[in-house]
């Protein structure tokens, strides 16, 4: 018996979506379940839809998914239900890009076909173009290399790439100063510090003015999340009453930004925020390197492409290489 076509987008689907089934029940019946065993089903239910995700290069399930992730370490019950609205939507994208080119999927799913010739189609508003657009790509990309026919393979390069590369998205031409994510970063700390009653001091510096948007907002992410882990679980306990320092420097080299980051401590290796944090960050393009300790010193280095969407797709491609 011939095996089914797109295998793999086929099985990525099921896995996706009887995963959701289960959380919806499961949060319908209680949503306002914090416990850790509620926790571990959702992370458990969220590692298969990520496993999955990756072996099909579903990027934005993927990061979907991490998102739900963190409101569930965090237990954020408020904001499960959007998460999960997120989550099912973009499994939904994914769905109707597979059952467009393989029809006789959609019969086993029991979902209708693609639509007829003839209906009429909805217009978009321009405001909604774009996001339609985004969403498009998502799910056309990952299909790509499963054509055959290179007269479609090339119609559905056209689609993706339309309205050209011609006009850079937001997140590539609007910048933020460099000084503004340091004092969001340090403020944050300091506050975590007086929460926790140590004496914690912050400095920065760099080498240049501003970021792009997308490389500040991932860079600023993940330094809050292990910067208030070591504040909470990595710093030592010295006999001296000075302040506990942490030192950032940046430069930017070859179109990328490397930031070291030092204090007097340890690794919060343990810590469930700073994991994922670490994570998503290398998901996205991002690598962290971790140096050996000096003079009770420890050291972490970030590295954050300037201009992420090609490095987020090999990022992409190597993990789901590795599987």
């Amino acid at each position: 018996m011939q095996a089914p076509a797109y295998k793999r987008e086929r099985h990525f689907v099921r896995t996706a979506r009887q995963t959701l089934k289960a959380l919806e029940v499961q949060l319908a019946a209680d949503d306002r379940n914090t416990s850790e065993a509620q926790t571990h089903s959702i992370m458990s239910a969220l590692a298969m839809i990520k496993q999955a995700a990756l072996s099909v290069r579903a990027r934005a399930v993927y990061r979907a998914a991490l998102q739900f992730e963190e409101v569930a370490v965090q237990k954020q019950h408020a904001d499960r239900a959007q998460a999960l609205h997120r989550l099912r939507a973009l499994v939904g994208f994914y769905t109707d890009g597979l059952v467009e080119i393989d029809p006789a999927f959609a019969r086993e799913l029991d979902l209708p076909g693609p639509v007829q010739a003839g209906k009429q189609a909805q217009l978009l508003k321009p405001s909604d173009e774009n996001t339609a657009h985004a969403r498009a790509q998502s799910v056309i990309k990952p299909l790509l290399s499963l054509v055959k026919s290179d007269k479609t393979r090339q119609a559905l390069i056209t689609l993706a790439d339309y309205p050209g590369r011609t006009r850079p998205s937001p997140a590539e031409t609007e910048t933020q100063n460099i000084d503004a994510v340091f004092r969001q970063l340090t403020n944050r700390v300091l506050a975590e510090a007086r929460l926790s009653g140590q004496d914690v001091s912050m400095s920065y510096g760099a080498t240049f003015k501003t970021l792009p948007n997308a490389c500040a907002d991932r860079i600023l992410a993940v330094l809050m999340a292990t910067t208030i882990a070591i504040v909470r679980h990595g710093l030592v306990s010295l006999a001296s009453k000075r302040a506990l320092g942490l030192e950032i420097n940046a430069t930017i080299e070859k179109q990328r930004l490397q930031l070291s980051l030092r204090w007097p401590g340890q690794l919060p290796r343990h810590n469930a925020g700073f994991v994922k944090a670490i994570d998503r960050f290398e998901m996205t393009g991002g690598s962290v390197q971790m140096r050996e300790p000096r003079d009770g010193q420890q050291e972490m280095t970030f590295f954050c492409p300037l201009h992420s969407e090609k490095h987020i797709d090999q990022m992409i491609e190597i993990r789901a290489g590795e599987r």
